[in-house]
């Protein structure tokens, strides 16, 4: 199992690397992760894990590999494109930033519709989730990455995986 950076094992903290290695080598498994319930589902393992990952961290302070005062600046930008898409997506935004389809819907239905800057706020609101959990997938790859350790680990697993699947699609191939 890997070590804590102080020399002793924390296993909360291989749990989190074990957990993020699976969904990475898995996530490709559902039909490439394409679908919605796929990429939800991949959203949510990362969303438990990073609570899981922020729990641990929390109990071990060295779990932090990056420094936050690092990461602040990508962070805040990170929260202003969140904020963009969702204000996209969102009606609050001045009519007249409002995607023309909108309107010309409006008319044809007879009624006045909420309009979006976005053309599918539902879509972008999907799109919003995704961007969040690939996010933390980065996230937790980068904490646990600056272990070499780890990063040697998971360079194989990923290897290893990559190759089960183009032998598992050549075989179907051929």
């Amino acid at each position: 199992m890997p070590r804590a950076l102080n020399g002793r094992p924390s296993r909360l903290e291989g749990l989190c690397f074990w957990l993020l290695a699976a969904i990475v080598v898995l996530a490709p498994l559902p039909f490439g992760s394409y679908r919605p319930w796929a990429w939800s589902a991949l959203c949510v393992a990362v969303g438990f894990l990073l609570l899981l990952w922020a729990f641990a961290a929390a109990r071990k302070p060295t779990m932090v590999r990056i420094p936050w005062r690092i990461l602040a600046p990508p962070l805040a930008v990170f929260a202003a494109l969140l904020l963009w898409f969702f204000f996209q997506a969102s009606g609050i935004s001045p009519a007249s930033w409002h995607h023309p389809i909108w309107r010309q819907a409006g008319d044809a239905l007879g009624m006045d519709l909420p309009g979006a800057i976005s053309l599918n706020p539902e879509a972008t609101i999907a799109g919003i989730m995704r961007f969040a959990g690939y996010a933390g997938v980065f996230f937790l790859a980068l904490q646990f990455g600056r272990a070499p350790e780890r990063a040697h680990v998971i360079v194989w697993i990923v290897a290893m995986a990559g190759l089960a699947y183009a032998l598992y699609g050549l075989a179907l191939k051929f």
